[in-house]
């Protein structure tokens, strides 16, 4: 949100950021926020989320004996960067540490199923050839 200057954020689970307002996701406050959207324009919710595209989306996480930091792992930069330039502008890439769990998060979205798929697939198997990964 910072990178992009987007004061309005969220994730899948569910947690909505309003930046103006709060740093952290408010559930109160997103309800709010959306009631007042359904005011200002006079649409149902249900016709507001039909304006929301989803894209496939592929979430993995690995267990890790060590948090190295993300810069200094040569293979999944690599493959994170490759993967941004074949997504462009119609997807995204998210790798980042758990900030409870010694677990690193992998996430992947675009338009075609199945590029996510391999990406992911991708960026697991060059994150288990950079970190000491803990099979479960």
């Amino acid at each position: 949100m910072r990178e992009l200057g987007a004061n309005i954020g969220g994730e899948s689970s569910g947690h909505i950021i309003f930046s103006d307002f709060a740093t952290t996701g408010d559930g109160l406050l997103a309800a709010v926020k959306i009631i007042e959207l359904m005011r200002t324009t006079g649409k149902a919710l249900s016709e507001l989320r039909k304006e929301i595209t989803l894209f496939p989306q592929s979430t993995t996480n690995l267990r890790v004996a060590k948090k190295r930091p993300l810069a200094d792992l040569k293979s999944l930069q690599s493959v994170i960067k490759a993967t941004e330039q074949d997504l462009g502008d119609e997807g995204r890439v998210l790798v980042r540490y758990s900030g409870t769990e010694s677990k690193l998060r992998l996430l992947v979205e675009g338009k075609d199923e199945l590029q996510v798929a391999e990406a992911i697939k991708a960026i697991e198997i060059a994150a288990c050839r950079d970190l000491d990964v803990i099979q479960s």
